[in-house]
């Protein structure tokens, strides 16, 4: 399923380079990216050489929420489809959306719900795995700043979740996806091995991170991929 879906995109998607730091050949690691709408996901899932499991909103991994959900987010906004056309537009998208990211394996986030536990046991028991996560730390509802928003941190949970259960830093990749000027930026790693991983923490490494990204989503910069990353703890 992941490499036809890799095969099928790419054909219809104009070329993307990636560029940055040499990628982690072994070992599981996460991946944080700014969002750029639908662009973000399918350009990173599309040209990524290893496979990647994304975190994506529950709904859309739901019959029953996914065409409320793409009209107010996707037809709406984007296709400016309003009434009962976008609605029907957004019901049938629907119907091949949601198989769709369910056959690639994407892990809900259950928004502002006792049920988030699920996405950090999911996400972990892939890390533990070897398995590579992908975050699109973006927070949609805060206005964008030079092109990217102010990041979310609740994923960093996930650091002390897989210390706690491995002993091991969990590897994180920032990456930038550049929509412009088709590339996707990536990072040098960033090495975060607390096991007691605060919130004061994990909000200092997620600023740090949407530092990072911010830096190699700037255009017009030159080289400005971090050649030395960070570490945590």
């Amino acid at each position: 399923m992941w490499r036809i879906f890799q095969g099928m995109f790419r054909f219809f998607l104009p070329k993307v380079v990636i560029e940055g730091d040499p990628l982690p050949r072994e070992g599981p690691y996460l991946v944080v990216s700014n969002h750029v709408g639908p662009v973000g996901p399918v350009w990173l899932l599309s040209f990524w050489p290893s496979r990647l499991y994304p975190w994506i909103v529950s709904e859309m991994l739901s019959f029953k929420q996914a065409p409320r959900y793409l009209f107010e987010d996707f037809v709406g906004k984007h296709l400016r489809l309003s009434s009962w056309v976008g609605r029907g537009v957004a019901f049938l998208l629907a119907l091949v959306v949601v198989p769709f990211l369910k056959g690639l394996g994407c892990i809900p986030v259950y928004r502002q719900s006792r049920h988030i536990q699920k996405t950090f046991e999911k996400s972990l028991e892939l890390l533990v795995r070897g398995e590579r996560v992908v975050v699109f730390a973006e927070d949609a509802s805060q206005e964008a700043e030079d092109g990217i928003a102010p990041f979310r941190h609740g994923f960093l949970k996930l650091v002390a979740l897989y210390g706690k259960k491995t002993g091991k830093p969990l590897q994180i990749i920032p990456v930038a996806v550049c929509e412009k000027t088709k590339k996707i930026r990536v990072g040098n790693p960033v090495f975060v091995c607390e096991e007691a991983f605060s919130l004061e923490k994990r909000k200092a490494c997620g600023y740090q991170l949407e530092k990072a990204v911010r830096i190699l989503y700037c255009p017009g910069n030159g080289d400005s991929t971090p050649r030395r990353g960070f570490r945590v703890g």
